[in-house]
C-alpha cells in the first residue's frame, strides 16, 4: 500500500511540475511571440485571456507539488545520512525546497498584487510598466523551475543510486 500511495504521489507530483513549468514554457515562447506577430498591440488582451486560463491550472499544480511532495518526504525511507548536516545531497535538496517556495510566493504575487494594480493602472505608461514587470517575474519563475528540476532530478539519482 505505502508503496502504491509512493507511485502515486510521485507521478501527480511529476505531471503537476510538467503542467506548471510546461505551461510557463509554453506562454513565454509560443503564445506570448504568436500573439504579438499577429496582433500587435491587441496582444495584450490576448495574453490576458490566456493568463486567466493558465492561473487556476497553475493553482492546482501548486496545490498538488505542495501535498505530493509532502507526502512524498513524509512516506518515503531516505537514504542513510540524508538530511544530515555532512551530507552531500541536503544541501541541493533544501535549495530545492527553498526555490519552489520562491516559485510559489512570485507565483501568487503576480496574480494577486500586480494583476489587480495592471487592471487598475491609471496611465497606459504605468500600465506597461507593470505588465513588464510581470512578464519579468514569469521568465523568473521559469528559470528557477528548470533549476528545480534539475535539482529534482539530482536528488531522484542520490536516492536510486542508495538503494
Amino acid at each position: 500500500m505505502k508503496e502504491t500511495v509512493l507511485v502515486l504521489s510521485l507521478w501527480v507530483h511529476l505531471l503537476a511540475a510538467v503542467v506548471w513549468v510546461g505551461g510557463i514554457v509554453s506562454i513565454l515562447f509560443v503564445v506570448l511571440p504568436s500573439a504579438r506577430k499577429v496582433l500587435g498591440a491587441g496582444a495584450a488582451s490576448l495574453m490576458k485571456e490566456v493568463s486567466g486560463r493558465f492561473t487556476p491550472m497553475a493553482n492546482v499544480s501548486i496545490v498538488l507539488l505542495v501535498i505530493t511532495g509532502l507526502a512524498f518526504i513524509t512516506l518515503e525511507d531516505r537514504p542513510a545520512g540524508f538530511g544530515e548536516s555532512g551530507n552531500v545531497w541536503t544541501f541541493p535538496f533544501g535549495l530545492k525546497l527553498i526555490l519552489a517556495a520562491t516559485m510559489i510566493l512570485i507565483h501568487f504575487y503576480r496574480n494577486l498584487v500586480l494583476a489587480p494594480k495592471i487592471a487598475g493602472a491609471a496611465s497606459e505608461t504605468s500600465k506597461a510598466s507593470l505588465q513588464r514587470l510581470s512578464l519579468t517575474c514569469v521568465k523568473t519563475n521559469l528559470v528557477i523551475g528548470v533549476a528545480v528540476l534539475m535539482l529534482s532530478g539530482m536528488a531522484a539519482m542520490h536516492w536510486l543510486s542508495s538503494t
